[in-house]
């Protein structure tokens, strides 16, 4: 009888078969979990933020915290919180006290505001007709083909909360 010392050339070619269908089934799975991973990274760090901010209003109950975008506009790099000594409803370089950036990945943080308003108590200067302040926090790059996101409420009290949501 004779001993085999490797492999036949089916036993590889079977082999790499179902190595190749494990491969197509276990990669978009892949990218729906990083995307989540992302997407849940962003939300903690504006919850972070937001919840800085509101902390900081309730230790100095006679000044007004803003929290404005990092770049002035866009939400999606980052926020920076700081006192409005001069209550201007303007965050000047010399009163911000706390930046965070946010790392720049595929995940869009949208808000129509320009800024956030945290009085004393912690309670937040809710816009004209608003019942609350809502983040969207999606996938910016395919919308379509990762759908999920979530949702961070500032309630007029203050507290922060988060929801999925599906994106469009």
């Amino acid at each position: 009888m004779k001993n085999q010392n490797a492999f036949s050339l089916i036993e590889v070619l079977a082999t790499l078969v179902v190595a190749g269908v494990l491969v197509s089934v276990a990669l978009p799975n892949m990218r729906n979990f990083i995307m989540n991973n992302r997407i849940s990274a962003k939300t903690n760090e504006l919850v972070k933020a937001i919840n800085f901010a509101r902390m900081e209003s309730i230790s100095y109950p006679n000044v007004q915290f803003l929290i404005t975008p990092y770049d002035g506009k866009n939400w999606t790099s980052g926020c920076q919180i700081g006192k409005d000594t001069n209550s201007n409803q303007i965050l000047e370089d010399s009163e911000v006290i706390k930046v965070f950036n946010f790392k720049a990945d595929q995940v869009a943080i949208t808000n129509p505001a320009s800024l956030i308003n945290y009085a004393s108590r912690g309670r937040v200067r809710m816009p004209a007709g608003s019942t609350s302040i809502d983040f969207t926090i999606c996938n910016s790059q395919d919308p379509q083909r990762h759908p999920n996101g979530r949702k961070v409420i500032i309630a007029p009290t203050g507290r922060v909360s988060s929801e999925n949501i599906k994106c469009s």
